[in-house]
Order: structure tokens, then sequence, then C-alpha cells
């Protein structure tokens, strides 16, 4: 009996494990910066980077860097200190399709997109269509086929919808500006993503056999992100130039104007 409840009484003795999470202040926290970490007695990194709470001086993120030079954002709890060392309480996560993973979270956003530029192209063309119709009403004032009181009453109908359908787009255009930058990010971080690849290579720590079909696939949707870019820029072109275009002072035509017309 009494060796049991000596038992316990050292069991709940023992110090409880401490991370960084516990460590609080920032003079603490910041001698901390630069130390190796350590996983199952090897080394994986230095600690570069610890994110603090201005509140309360405790961490809320840290940043490994490996000896890659690939950056990790990780929990401070994941960090034990024992007897001065830093260990990882768990393997970093191998983060080789970082880029691919990103992309896969961003395929909400890509298709949530798509209706917008649907919406912006529906609007650009029916701009196009009414413009023409100007056009084609203007030659008929000139030619004489329709009156003047005629031309007015169509002419102020035809702006008054493209002066509507310049207002309706303003929104989806800027969604597809928000939706422009998401997509450079990602071909962004690809194109990083492959450099490290090929930095990896000449290295030797990989064989090009090994990545090639990863390059590969990297490249490619490199190459649809291109596509996408493509695309949207120039319906937001499209779009920014026609309403610029379309204003209501440009599209009016005044009395003196008809005068001079119709004198010429």
């Amino acid at each position: 009996m009494r060796n049991l409840l000596s038992r316990l009484l050292s069991f709940f003795r023992r110090p409880s494990v401490k991370t960084l999470a516990d460590i609080r202040g920032i003079d603490t926290l910041r001698k901390f910066l630069g130390k190796k970490i350590y996983y199952n007695g090897a080394f994986v990194g230095e600690l570069e980077k610890i994110i603090a709470d201005k509140n309360n001086k405790s961490p809320k993120k840290i940043i490994v860097k490996t000896p890659s030079n690939k950056l990790y954002k990780l929990k401070p709890r994941l960090v034990v200190i024992e007897n001065g060392l830093l260990k990882l309480s768990k393997k970093l996560p191998d983060l080789p399709h970082t880029a691919e993973r990103k992309l896969v979270e961003n395929e909400k956003i890509e298709k949530y997109s798509a209706e917008y530029l649907s919406s912006v192209e529906t609007i650009v063309d029916e701009i196009k269509k009414l413009r023409d119709r100007i056009l084609k009403l203007d030659e008929k004032l000139i030619d004489g086929e329709i009156d003047l009181k005629t031309f007015k009453i169509i002419r102020k109908d035809l702006e008054i919808k493209i002066q509507e359908l310049t207002r309706k787009g303003k929104e989806p255009i800027k969604k597809l500006k928000d939706h422009l930058r998401t997509v450079y990010k990602q071909k962004m971080l690809l194109e990083r993503e492959v450099e490290r690849y090929k930095v990896k290579i000449m290295l030797k720590e990989v064989s090009e056999e090994e990545i090639k079909g990863r390059l590969e696939a990297l490249n490619d949707k490199i190459g649809e992100l291109d596509t996408e870019i493509n695309r949207v820029k120039s319906i937001i072109d499209t779009y920014e130039i026609l309403s610029s275009e379309t204003t209501r002072e440009e599209f009016l035509i005044s009395n003196e104007m008809l005068t001079q017309i119709f004198e010429s």
C-alpha cells in the first residue's frame, strides 16, 4: 500500500512537458530565435521567427527554416523544450506539393469566379450589339431614312440600356479583378515550386527522372493558369474600354451637331 501511494505521489510530482507555447515575454522568446530544432535526434531546422500575441506576449505561431531553406509555419506547442534543446513532438509535414494543394483549395474560388466571367462576357456582347445598333441608327439619320424625333427617342433608349449594362457589370468586374490577382499568385507559387525542383536537380538532391512527372504536371498547370489569366484580362480590358466609350456624353448628339450634319 505504501509503495502504491509512493508511486502515485511521484507521478503527480513529475514536471509537465514544457513547450514553446508555455513561454511568456518577448525578451525570453527572443532567446530561442536561431536555435536548432531536432526530431528523433536528427536536426530538422532552426527557429527562424516567432509570431507573438501582443497582449499576453505568448507565441501564436513559429516559423522553422530547414537546411533546404523551406519555411514551415507551426504551432508553438509542437516544439518541446527538453534539457535546453528544442524538439519537435511530431515530424515536419512533407510539403513538396504546397503549390498543388494551394490550387486545390482555390478550386472553389475559380469555379465561383467563372460565373462572374460568364456574366461579364454576356454584358460585353450586349453592349457591343447596342453600339452597333446606335451606329446603324446614326447612318439612317444621316441618310434621311428616319426623322430627328424618332432618332432621338430610339437613341436615348439605347443609351440608357448601355448605361444600365455598364452599371450591372461593375460588381462582377470587381470580382474578376480579385480572381485575376488570385490566379497570378497561384501561377507565381507554381513557378517558384518548379524553380525549387530545378535547384534540387542541380544540387543532385533528386534525379530528374524522379520528379519528371511532377515537373510536367506543374508546367501543364502553369499553362492552364496563363490561359485563364489571358482570358480574364481580355474580358476585363474589353469591358473597361466599352464602358469608357459608352458614356452618355459621347453618345448624345447635340442639336447643333445635327444641324451641321444636315447642312453638310
